[in-house]
């Protein structure tokens, strides 16, 4: 959030001579944390404008070009001492206070210091008197101990010499037991090799017999089935050759009886459709009757009711109200008559609708049954077909299990040498950096963690002649693992500490920070990271491990490297050589090799997951061979279960037929029923809408008991006519009843005996193909196929069963044979590791010795150079004897104990002190000079303030006695001056200053302005704000209502002299006096609406009509 204000400044007579513009833009940006000036969209420092303007006339010390409205009554109602100080801001006094307030302030600092270095300069004197009678002492002393250097020297050299004799002994020795030691131990791989290849041969032998065990049993197994499944075969051969002739026999009388059952069906089928239009066209006829009889009857009485109206009703309205009351009755019957046939019509539209249902039902349940027969013969093609496609996949999926056995063998074989592998590796590093490792890779594997590099050593490769170096240097480093930053490491540590899965270190590659190390340029040696292959974006983890191993040919040029390089340093074999002097190496064991361990799991790792993969795709296929057989059986069981479908849904279809002809039966005599009884209830609707009509017509007819001449011809004939109507009726009816029990005679014929004969002996005919299929031919030969087979398996069976056992019977001896050369083996490695490291202890003494010999040269080296640079006189004492020497030592650290408490640095401190003492004289010197310069500038500072006062006095008031005469020309007024005497020197004192004014005459006593009322005071001091104004010009003015508290004449006199003045200045007056617009050039007006206050030009009436309105 900010605001801005700005003001636009007229700049055409360029009084900004360092602007070209004819405007100037000044910009103030308030802003929450600080202000923003600029001129011009120019950026600019507060600073700056301010001597910008001041350079164009608005000077600082004068701040009456702007003159609000408490200015004037302020400077009205100011005391003599607020006017003198009005007056020194006018001549700009405050520049000379400022200044002299920081020269005193210099001046008190100055003399402050120069007292310190007087106090000090003291303190120095003393210590310089001090500092030479240590000298001396320290003189002497630099004697004796120079003295004792010398000797310690001689005899520092002289077991050095002692030292470096013994330490080539021993190299001499070590050289010769590293000979032994490498020779021992390459007949120790020699033999680990053959070890390798023993074990190997006997994994193989257990694999093979595995393998062919399972084999054996396999082949057993599946001649016992082929011979279970032969005799199966004769058995079912010899039952289809008995009932061979029974089976067509019965085939043709069935065949017989059908075709007669189907004759006599279509004759029954034909006499039925004959009659059933004739039942139908009577029933019709029935219902017409019968609607015909209800109908006269319902006239009859209607006339009956209305002839005898009189007796029964007194007047036309009592006959009306009950008419009424009649129609409301029949209309509320006639309504709930409609409701019931509605919902019986549905019922019947209901019936209908299920009637067609049973009906297709029956028709289709028979069209079923009919292709029943014909399904059965090609879905036993079908099964046949079925089970010799599962016979063969059963074969194939038999090969593919042998496979998978051999697999699974050869699998657990790798899964062991896997688990001693890692039992190998894990005896190289603890038990909880074994379990960490294996927990991160299972969470990176588990969580997808994309930074996660593994461990050092797998992602570097080595020769294996460098084999034992690298593992030297790396140590158990090999283990670490790396990650591409620290948050990554971050997150695998908080998921193990939750697992509480071990520890681990990680190497984050952001945070590796290795030296840069610089190598030797020697054919004896060469970098160990020179020798390691791995990808660039893992240098940072490659450079901490190994970039400051050196390799080198022998130990000695290990020593001569590390002193000169201070590298760490190493040969082939192992030896290493720190940067600090110390020693390791010796024999190594190769069972104990971490990268021999990390390449053995690598590889078992790699065989496992070949033969996991292997296995894999085995067991895929065996899937897939599963599958298929599971189709071909589900295909088999499929035509197997339509067969038995067929027939089942032949027994269904018989017994849905006959509960279908059932319920049509029971739907057709509902619906008859249900249609009757619409007939019934129609016509009695019917008749109640007649009578309705009636009741309506016999309303509009007027109250009289007489029947006119046609009713009275209608009530007698219509007797007649319903006795005629009911005899029709009941003939019909009874010609309708006679067609309906033959129609019923012939439907239940049909479907309660000829159609449930014919269904059952086309279920029977399935069921006799199901057991007596006319395939016994086919099956014969396929039986007689399926045991030439079988035989012919049998014997390649037996066959490969002998080969097997000749097999197994080879391995056994093959298997003894790596055992006993095992055996041997282990004796001899045995025997060759017990001498081995006999010869490694003998080496290890002697590089425990040599590496406290060489710890002790070093020290010897360091308490030399410790020494420092020696006199000549150290060759007085190289000669001496050892006795003597050691009693020079005694008598030389005696001496040394008298200046135990002896300044060694009293020499360095005397002459540092000389130096700061000469420091602080000359300082001292200029301090003084720079006191008597300070006062002299606050005494000229003085004196040009009070010549300045006096001066801008002067001006002001020769100014102020003009300006009141303009303004009150009878009168006369001047400013005076107040002081009181000097207290040091010729300075002036002033106390105030005074105005002093007549109003009446030029010749009266003039008045203090403490005398004069308030428009007079207001007058004086607008007087002396133009007085000011004129000795310090600047090139605009703002007055806010300056003439609110003067009368009209001096409003007026104001007024032309502001137009007097504008020649050359710009005035801004605000007012609500009409004065001051008779001498305006523009016009604005400040209105308020809306809660804002906005500025527009008017004309000087509008102007005048706005003073006017105001004043009033």
């Amino acid at each position: 959030m900010s605001a801005f204000v700005e003001i636009i400044l007229d700049n055409t007579d360029r009084r900004f001579t360092s602007i070209d513009n004819a405007e100037v833009k000044i910009r103030r940006t308030v802003g929450l944390k600080k202000d923003e000036y600029s001129i011009n969209s120019r950026s600019i420092t507060r600073q700056e404008i301010l001597n910008l303007l001041e350079s164009a006339g608005f000077s600082q010390s004068n701040p009456y070009y702007i003159v609000p409205q408490g200015r004037i009554t302020a400077l009205t109602n100011a005391s003599k001492t607020e006017r003198l100080k009005v007056l020194k801001d006018v001549a700009g006094t405050e520049v000379y206070d400022r200044k002299k307030e920081e020269s005193t302030k210099i001046l008190e600092d100055t003399e402050r210091n120069r007292e310190k270095i007087s106090e000090t300069l003291v303190q120095i004197n003393q210590r310089l008197e001090e500092l030479k009678e240590e000298k001396e002492e320290l003189s002497a002393y630099q004697k004796f101990e120079t003295e004792k250097r010398s000797l310690d020297h001689v005899v520092y050299n002289r077991e050095l010499e002692v030292i470096n004799s013994s330490i080539e002994r021993l190299m001499e020795s070590g050289m010769d037991g590293r000979e032994a030691v490498a020779t021992e131990t390459e007949k120790f791989g020699l033999l680990e090799d053959n070890l390798k290849n023993a074990e190997e041969g006997i994994t193989r032998a257990d694999e093979q017999i595995q393998i062919l065990e399972r084999e054996k049993a396999e082949l057993e197994e599946d001649l016992d089935e082929i011979i279970t499944s032969h005799a199966k075969a004769e058995l079912k051969l010899s039952e289809i050759q008995e009932n061979k002739a029974q089976i067509k026999q019965r085939r043709l009388e069935r065949e017989q009886e059908s075709a007669e059952l189907s004759e006599e069906i279509k004759i029954k089928e034909s006499e039925l459709l004959e009659i059933i239009p004739r039942f139908d066209k009577l029933k019709q006829e029935e219902q017409q009757l019968r609607e015909l009889v209800e109908s006269l009857e319902a006239r009859r009485d209607r006339l009956e009711l209305k002839r005898g109206q009189n007796s029964k009703f007194s007047s036309k309205g009592e006959r009306d109200r009950w008419l009424q009351a009649q129609i409301a009755d029949v209309e509320a019957t006639i309504a709930a008559r409609n409701t019931a046939i509605s919902e019986l019509q549905l019922e019947v539209v209901e019936l209908e609708k299920q009637l067609h249902q049973a009906s297709e039902g029956v028709l289709s349940q028979r069209q079923g049954l009919d292709s029943a027969s014909e399904m059965h013969g090609s879905a036993r093609r079908l099964e046949t077909e079925a089970a010799l496609d599962k016979e063969r996949l059963l074969d194939e999926r038999k090969g593919l299990w042998r496979e998978e056995s051999r697999l699974e063998i050869a699998l657990d074989n790798a899964q062991q040498k896997l688990d001693k592998a890692q039992q190998r590796l894990s005896g190289t590093m603890s038990r909880d950096n074994y379990l960490g490792l294996k927990a991160v890779e299972e969470i990176a594997r588990e969580l997808n963690v994309k930074g996660y590099y593994g461990k050092l050593s797998d992602v570097i490769s080595v020769s294996d002649d460098f084999k034992l170096a690298v593992e030297r240097t790396a140590g158990s480093s090999l283990f670490h693992v790396i990650v591409d930053t620290d948050e990554t490491a971050t997150f695998l540590v908080s998921e193990l500490s939750r697992r509480k899965a071990g520890r681990v270190t990680f190497m984050p590659l952001n945070r590796l920070t290795p030296s840069n190390h610089v190598y030797p340029d020697s054919n004896e040696t060469t970098p160990l990271i020179s020798r390691i292959q791995y990808d660039p974006k893992f240098e940072p983890a490659i450079q901490q491990t190994f970039g400051n191993m050196l390799v080198c040919s022998t130990l000695e040029v290990c020593n001569q490297f590390m002193h000169s390089h201070r590298l760490n340093t190493i040969t082939i074999d192992g030896d290493r050589v720190d940067s600090k002097g110390v020693m390791t190496g010796g024999y190594h064991n190769p069972k104990n090799s971490r990268l021999d361990a990390l390449r053995l799991v690598s590889a078992a790792q790699e065989e496992v997951n070949r033969l996991n993969n292997e296995l894999i795709v085995i067991k895929n296929n065996i899937t897939m061979k599963d599958q298929q057989i599971t189709h071909a059986m589900g295909e088999a069981t499929r035509v197997a279960n339509e067969r038995a479908q067929i027939q089942s849904k032949a027994r269904a279809f018989e017994e849905t037929i006959r509960t279908a002809v059932a319920e049509e039966l029971r739907l057709k005599a509902l619906i008859a029923a249900k249609k009757e009884d619409l007939v019934d209830r129609n016509g009695n609707l019917k008749s109640l809408i007649e009578q309705r009509t009636s009741y309506v017509e016999d309303l509009k007819t007027p109250f009289n008991n007489n029947l006119s001449s046609e009713e009275i011809q209608e009530l007698n004939t219509i007797g007649d006519r319903i006795r005629f109507s009911r005899r029709q009726y009941q003939q019909a009816s009874s010609e309708r009843s006679r067609l309906g029990e033959q129609r019923a005679l012939l439907e239940s014929d049909l479907q309660d005996n000829l159609y449930v004969r014919n269904d059952q002996i086309k279920t029977n005919n399935i069921e006799f193909l199901e057991n007596n299929g006319d395939d016994a031919e086919a099956v014969l030969i396929e039986i007689q196929t399926q045991v030439k087979k079988l035989t012919k398996e049998k014997a390649t069976m037996e066959k490969k069963l002998s080969q097997v056992d000749h097999n197994l019977e080879a391995l056994f001896k093959e298997k003894n044979a790596h055992a006993a050369s095992l055996a041997q083996i282990e004796e001899d490695q045995t025997k060759l590791a017990q001498h081995i490291e006999q010869l490694q202890k003998n080496a290890d003494k002697d590089v425990a010795k040599r590496a406290r010999l060489q710890s002790r040269k070093d020290i010897l080296h360091s308490k030399i150079r410790a020494l420092g640079t020696l006199p000549e006189s150290v060759n007085e004492f190289v000669n001496m004897d050892a006795n003597q020497i050691v009693e020079r030592q005694r008598e030389v650290t005696e001496q040394l104990k008298k200046y135990v408490h002896v300044n060694k640095r009293a020499a360095e401190q005397y002459r540092d002190s000389l130096e700061k003492q000469t420091h602080l004289i000359v300082r001292e010197r200029e301090l003084s000079e720079a006191l008597t310069s300070i006062r002299e500038l606050i005494q000229t500072l003085d004196r040009r303030k009070d010549e300045a006062i006096n001066r801008t006095f002067k001006q002001v008031d020769i100014a102020f006695s003009e300006i009141f005469q303009q303004l009150v020309p009878d009168g006369i007024g001047r400013l005076v001056i107040q002081r009181k005497p000097a207290t040091t020197g010729n300075r002036i004192d002033y106390t105030g200053v005074d105005i002093d004014v007549s109003f009446n005459s030029r010749n009266n006593e003039q008045q203090a302005v403490s005398q004069l009322s308030g428009g007079q005071k207001s007058l004086c001091a607008l007087t002396l704000i133009f007085a000011i104004q004129r000795c310090d010009p600047a090139p605009f003015y703002l007055f806010d209502e300056i003439d609110a508290n003067l009368d009209t004449q001096y409003r007026t006199a104001v007024a032309h002299m502001l137009k007097e003045q504008a020649k050359d200045a710009q005035y801004i007056c605000t007012t609500f006096r009409p004065e001051m617009l008779t001498v305006a050039d523009k016009f604005y007006g400040v209105v308020y609406k809306d809660k804002m206050s906005t500025i527009a030009p008017i004309s000087a009436s509008d102007a005048m009509s706005f003073i006017e309105s105001a004043a009033q």
